[in-house]
């Protein structure tokens, strides 16, 4: 028998170290591959008897993980395409970081943190969408999609990203609670969810008009890339299937240039940004190693 053990990447942020010592974790127990999920998480496929050396090495960690369920769906953001596909944005490196460390509990809702001018992480897919305003920095567009539902609903009111976590929690609580009316109800009412919400303390104010959405445009995600005066690679797997000694060598030259920003995506792929000039040669040696494996 098989188990599946999930780890979430906030934002598709991934630390290398962390990952360094997964990758350690899984090599201890002769896995081979891991693969990386929609929701910018890891998945890593093992016999049910190494499992809870697996996971004992986890909690060792203090990495957070799943076996064989996703009640806790990772929050995705675009923050892997900043600077590299979004230009002109306000939302930056440190406010992706902020809202996701705000956002102190694990949603059982899916959250999706987005750029307004992008397509590279999908907008819609998750229950609790927010969407930068393109004119007001620091203030969100919020869509919801009621769960188990294609019900979707767009909120006329802009929040501030200091009310942005707050107001989540308080939507997934309701959400919850009141599950009949607004889980798996294909007459789900975004008013009436908003009606039993209180509202007085979150930073808002009225949107002047519906948050414009981009034609859907997948960028090449593959290869090493010049952006500004740097370069980003992404690494694209035809079997979605990660050699976990390549992953450990990887994460370990991460570590080794601290400038660089270890991140997966929503296509299952991997992104390594800000890499200097006099380091890419580094990066490229690694992606002639990974063909061959």
């Amino acid at each position: 028998m098989a188990s599946t053990v999930f780890i979430n990447f906030r934002g598709g942020i991934i630390n290398p170290t962390t990952l360094f010592n997964i990758m350690g974790a899984a090599q201890k127990i002769k896995v081979l591959y891991a693969r990386f999920g929609l929701r910018q998480q890891l998945l890593i496929d093992m016999e049910h008897f190494s499992l809870p050396t697996f996971t004992a090495a986890l909690d060792q960690l203090n990495v957070s993980y799943e076996v064989d369920n996703n009640r806790f769906p990772n929050i995705i953001s675009s923050y892997p395409a900043e600077d590299v596909f979004i230009q002109n944005s306000w939302l930056s490196e440190n406010i992706y970081r902020q809202l996701l460390d705000a956002i102190d509990y694990n949603p059982t809702v899916k959250v999706n943190l987005c750029d307004f001018n992008q397509s590279f992480t999908p907008m819609l897919t998750g229950n609790i969408n927010w969407i930068a305003d393109a004119g007001n920095p620091n203030y969100w567009h919020l869509f919801i999609r009621f769960p188990k539902t294609n019900v979707v609903y767009e909120w006329k009111q802009l929040t501030h990203s200091d009310s942005l976590p707050t107001l989540t929690k308080r939507i997934e609580d309701t959400m919850l609670a009141k599950s009949s009316e607004f889980i798996d109800n294909p007459q789900a009412d975004g008013d009436a969810l908003f009606a039993t919400l209180s509202l007085t303390d979150i930073n808002m104010q009225p949107a002047a008009k519906n948050a414009v959405l981009p034609q859907f445009n997948l960028p090449y995600y593959e290869g090493l890339n010049r952006y500004n005066n740097k370069y980003w690679l992404g690494i694209y797997r035809r079997d979605e299937a990660f050699p976990i000694a390549f992953l450990k060598k990887l994460s370990k030259l991460c570590i080794n240039i601290p400038n660089v920003q270890l991140c997966c995506t929503s296509w299952k792929t991997i992104m390594i940004k800000g890499i200097e000039e006099q380091d890419k040669e580094k990066f490229k040696s690694y992606v002639k190693e990974l063909v061959k494996l």
